[in-house]
């Protein structure tokens, strides 16, 4: 199946599987799946661009409970990889780029020297039937704004998706306008 699939795609496609591992496996069984996928991916469609996708929530040191341990155990290799992604959310707003979680996970992937994506970023849920509050909505925008800039001045991110939708905590989308400015001013920077 896996052949047939990256047969049927583009050149240049960019995938991954099982995205936010940690959650359902430990990093050897990781790094092994990751591996074997790859070199199956590669052989059928060599264009394509594949890596692992992480979730911030794992990658704070100072959370024994839910951290990775060992960053190397979850690393396939500079030569199973084309880039490295993470999935970075806040229920309320805070900047992504001085959360520890993510400060560690820049500082683990950043020496791969391959891309680094944000390939889910959410500010500030709402649950369900909560009505906005308007400062916390301005602190998003101001958060957005800057991780921007610390994103700009730091090349080695090459990607960066907003979650414009809703799951399981709740609303994630830009519905106010400051919000909306902010993301659009990432947008206008090239950042996304």
């Amino acid at each position: 199946q896996i052949t047939r699939w990256a047969r049927s795609v583009p050149a240049g496609t960019f995938a991954t599987s099982f995205h936010e591992p940690e959650n359902d496996m430990t990093g050897p069984a990781f790094v092994a799946f990751q591996r074997h996928v790859y070199e199956v991916v590669k052989d059928a469609n060599p264009d394509i661009r594949w890596g692992p996708v992480y979730m911030a929530y794992w990658w704070d040191p100072a959370e024994p409970d839910h951290y990775v341990g060992d960053p190397s155990a979850w690393w396939p290799g500079d030569d199973h990889a084309d880039f490295v992604g993470l999935d970075w959310y806040a229920p309320q707003p805070e900047p992504m780029t001085s959360s520890p979680s993510f400060e560690h996970w820049y500082d683990v992937m950043q020496p791969t020297g391959l891309p680094l994506f944000i390939t889910e970023y959410g500010q500030y849920v709402l649950a369900s039937g909560e009505a906005p509050d308007p400062v916390l909505a301005a602190q998003r925008a101001a958060a957005i704004r800057e991780d921007a800039e610390w994103i700009v001045a730091h090349s080695r991110i090459r990607m960066w998706l907003y979650w414009q939708g809703s799951g399981a905590q709740g609303d994630w989308r830009l519905q106010d306008e400051a919000s909306q400015e902010a993301w659009r001013e990432v947008a206008a920077t090239g950042c996304t």
